[in-house]
């Protein structure tokens, strides 16, 4: 890819998904086992994650086998909770929250601590100001499990803080099937109430996918810097009238939510043996919401900088118009994925997968801000936003899977390879911004400065190639179990952004009449309005830092050894040697000195990563882990660059530091597991890190205002404990005569995190970014298999937590913002019925039950509380209605 990418990519990537199967899942050695041996309650479940060995033994829990402090989040887990994207149902897990549109935290760290795999590889991120990809672009239809890993394991990437996320791909079923489903659901804040809407264009706009009316205009791509336009009044006015003339933002009744998935396989076994197997799956889902609120900043010591709140229109001296102050955002989200898959299984030891999966999500965005702007002190000023994003994400793995039984006593070789190629995508065309103010004399008019208006095209593309080879060897020396491993890992990495930014400012000599400033935007910007001598001239406005190019390279290989040392003692230990570098390429943005000069950022640096995890079964049911390692954190590469983006939900400008160093992180931990049932057990844990160079997102002035950038704290720990309890009982021990209670059984799955950070920095003490101090989840429900039905009561609770770290300027440090995330009770319930020989399922969830609201905030020396952000969230109705064929 190249920096100078054409800007105004308008529509979605063309792609193709190869709609072929999955091969059967890598097995555990459950196929080995003694045909005593009990088989697990999910088999499946259990055969897609990696590193389980079943000997014969009764395994009443699946994390019970993992050589690491893990949990195991299951199709029974996903059905339990009704969740339709992974990021919900991962909601569920200890020590894991989700933020915003599915970022993971992982025992309250942000999401720069946590990966993300998908089959083995890593994957690109489609979002500019976040470093993994967000989960609510997967739904669980097309997940066939989640292993979530909070120790560290040499055979993953050595960016590991709070923990990782090991997504499996579904696998090939036992038969063939076709299966669809729909939903329908309404939300209380947005369903059937007014929403914002503006004229994307084409007729296929109202299911995500713009037409070529959203590119850059073909005159404007003969020189995007109009600088050869500057001599050429005639090219100057045709590039300004080549521009859409759609401004203007429309009310209308927002529709309800609805969503489809289809999915269906094929099996073909010929007369050879062999197996070929196909799967694919469909989900598409539509969704509005409409947030009101109140947006505000402020000043170090707290005095209002920007009030987007009612009270600002309480300042306007009575004008009639002064009405409508606060913030009102309507945002249509349409997501469209697909996975396909094609394997071969030549026998039980030798099998190869090919799969390819496509995650594509358009957002529709219509935002009006209404109240007192520093820009125009003492006047109401109405600042308007139109905003279309398109975000793409592409998959696409071949790999395979060979077994070769040894005459030696390790005797079973298993070889693993893949190859991977990833692409992701980020299109904003046409974000359109302008602002009216409220004049003495009641009217609205257009801002006169050169921030009336401004017309946004930017792109981003992110490749990631990798390749991955590994290899385990396990059998018995002495009667003891012994698991040799060893890999490497070829990762390349290429990210391009750029943006071009255009702005409609008066002729040389013209001043713009009160009279027209006073008209829509449509009649301001009208073709008879633009060029000549009496109007308009688009003017490119672009900053040498909305360019920048990054590259990185990771080279990586490890070995470890599982051994049962003693009877019931077993100690995994390895390392890990990871040598990287990156080179992000950016520029000095305008208003500094050096404006429009290169700066480059080069961090190429290697890593031994050692790791060591004991598991001692002291009795029968009951285990103790021990796990130690060292872990990196590196910045990513848009971290790194100077370029300037938008964060489209919060409207805060963010900015990269190209000075940024990689962290390194102490990690240990201590649990204690107990598994008394199937599927029944508790745990309890502790946990330390020390971080060395912590990186963090920072609250600073940036331009005129305040945003976000990042940098290096000194040193940071975090240390906590959590607890889970996953219990269930048969309601006839109650009851025993009463039918009703018959084959009922009640569940109950709690889980609790506490934990305590600290940053040290040389003039303060404080939190670390984005890590809530409490965690809880509780999922209160009963199931009856055989009448089929289940009904489940979910709460989750998030603690406040720093979202951005305030830095000293001059010899004040700002105060941190703070987000307090709302508490979430949800009730889920479902019931299969057969109709004409065919089953189907019926399932109705209501979502934040309680109404709760989101808000950030700010606490000011003086004692004084600031809202940053505020706005309520609705409760969320749905019905849902699938079946097999």
């Amino acid at each position: 890819m190249t920096p100078t990418r054409t800007i105004g990519l308008a529509g979605l990537l063309a792609s193709t998904v190869l709609t072929a199967p999955a091969l059967a899942p890598t097995r555990a050695w459950a196929q080995d086992a003694a045909p005593s041996a009990p088989a697990p309650q999910d088999p499946e479940a259990v055969s897609t994650v990696e590193d389980i060995v079943v000997r014969g033994r009764f395994v009443p829990d699946v994390k019970r086998e993992t050589s690491a402090v893990a949990n195991i989040l299951t199709e029974e887990d996903i059905k339990r909770s009704g969740d339709s994207e992974i990021g919900e149902a991962l909601a569920r897990v200890t020590g894991l929250s989700i933020v915003g549109d599915g970022y993971v935290y992982v025992r309250g760290l942000g999401d720069r601590y946590s990966s993300i795999i998908l089959d083995g590889s890593t994957l690109p991120s489609p979002e500019p100001l976040k470093r993994v990809v967000p989960l609510d672009l997967f739904p669980t239809s097309l997940v066939s499990n989640a292993q979530i890993q909070k120790t560290y394991s040499a055979q993953y990437p050595g960016e590991f803080g709070g923990g990782l996320i090991a997504l499996s791909t579904r696998a090939i079923p036992n038969e063939r099937f076709v299966s669809f489903g729909a939903s329908i659901s309404a939300e209380t804040e947005s369903t059937g109430k007014e929403g914002l809407y503006w004229d994307a264009g084409g007729k296929l706009s109202n299911i995500g996918i713009a037409d070529n009316s959203l590119n850059l205009p073909n005159f404007i791509k003969i020189d995007p810097s109009l600088k050869s336009f500057a001599n050429n009044p005639t090219m100057l006015q045709a590039a300004g009238r080549s521009l859409r003339n759609i401004w203007s933002i429309d009310g209308d009744k927002n529709l309800p939510d609805f969503g489809f998935n289809l999915s269906g396989a094929e099996i073909i076994d010929l007369s050879n043996g062999m197996r070929l197997g196909g799967f694919v799956a469909v989900d598409y889902d539509y969704q509005v919401r409409n947030r009101e609120g109140v947006r505000n900043s402020f000043e170090v010591n707290g005095g209002v900088n920007d009030q987007i709140s009612p009270e600002a229109c309480d300042s306007a001296g009575g004008l009639s118009n002064a009405v409508g102050c606060g913030f009102q955002r309507t945002e249509q989200e349409y997501a469209l994925n697909a996975l396909g898959a094609f394997g071969i299984e030549f026998n039980e030891n030798h099998e190869l997968k090919l799969t390819t999966l496509l995650l594509r999500k358009t957002r529709q965005q219509a935002l009006i801000e209404r109240g007192l702007f520093s820009a125009d002190p003492g006047l109401i000023r109405s600042f308007q936003r139109l905003n279309w994003i398109e975000q793409q994400m592409n998959s696409n793995q071949l790999s395979g899977r060979h077994v070769f039984m040894l005459p030696m006593a390790l005797d079973r070789l298993q070889v693993d390879w893949r190859a991977a190629y990833s692409t992701a995508s980020r299109d904003t065309p046409y974000r359109r911004e302008y602002s009216y103010r409220l004049e003495p004399d009641n009217v609205f008019r257009m801002t006169p400065g050169s921030d009336s208006n401004r017309t946004f095209f930017s792109a981003l593309e992110d490749e990631n190639t990798e390749f991955g080879l590994d290899f385990t060897l396990n059998g018995l020396i002495a009667d003891r179990e012994i698991t040799l491993k060893a890999g490497g890992l070829h990762q390349e990495r290429e990210r391009d952004f750029a943006s071009r930014r255009y702005s409609f400012q008066p002729a040389a000599g013209v001043i713009i009449s009160p009279e027209l400033r006073s008209f829509v935007p449509e009649i301001i910007f009208s073709p008879d309005n633009i060029g000549g001598n009496a109007g308009y001239t688009l003017r490119d406005i672009t900053d040498p830092s909305d360019f920048f190019d990054a590259t990185m390279e990771i080279n990586a290989a490890y070995v470890s050894a599982e051994v049962e040392v003693i009877k019931d003692l077993r100690v995994t230990a390895g390392v890990r040697y990871e040598d990287s570098e990156q080179q992000v390429n950016s520029f000095i943005p305008l208003g500094e000195t050096g404006a429009g000069d290169p700066i480059n950022a080069n961090l190429a640096q290697d890593f031994w990563l050692p790791t060591a995890t004991a598991t001692w079964e002291f009795a029968d049911n009951m285990q103790l882990r021990f796990g130690y390692s060292k872990t990196i954190n590196r910045p990513d590469l848009r971290e790194l660059s100077n370029a300037l983006f938008l964060d489209d939900d919060s409207n805060t400008l963010e900015r990269g530091n190209p000075n940024l160093k990689i962290a390194e992180i102490q990690n240990y931990d201590l649990r204690w597991e107990w598994y008394f049932g199937q599927r029944q057990s508790a745990t309890i844990g502790l946990f330390y890190k020390a971080f060395d160079n912590p990186i963090e997102r920072t609250y600073q002035p940036i331009g005129e205002g305040f945003g976000r950038s990042f940098q290096n704290a000194q040193e940071a720990t975090l240390k906590g404990v959590e607890a889970e309890i996953d219990y269930t009982l048969p309601m006839d021990v109650w009851a025993p005569n009463l039918t009703w209670f018959q084959n009922n059984e009640v569940f109950v799955v709690a889980n609790v995190t506490w934990s305590d950070s600290e940053v040290k920095d040389a003039a303060y003490t404080r939190a670390l970014q984005g890590q809530s101090e409490w965690l809880g989840n509780l999922q209160l429900g009963f199931e009856n298999t055989t009448a089929r039905r289940r009904a489940t009561l979910l709460v989750n609770y998030q603690g406040e937590r720093i979202s951005d770290a305030g830095i000293i300027t001059g010899t004040t440090r700002l105060p941190d913002v703070i987000e307090t995330p709302p508490i979430m009770l949800d009730l889920v319930a479902s019931q299969t019925f057969t109709v004409g020989g065919r089953d189907y399922d019926v399932g109705a969830k209501v979502e934040n039950i309680l109404g709760e609201e989101y808000e950030r905030s700010q606490s000011f020396a003086n004692g004084g509380k600031g809202v940053v952000e505020g706005y309520k969230l609705g409760t969320t109705f749905s019905l849902s209605l699938s079946t097999s064929f």
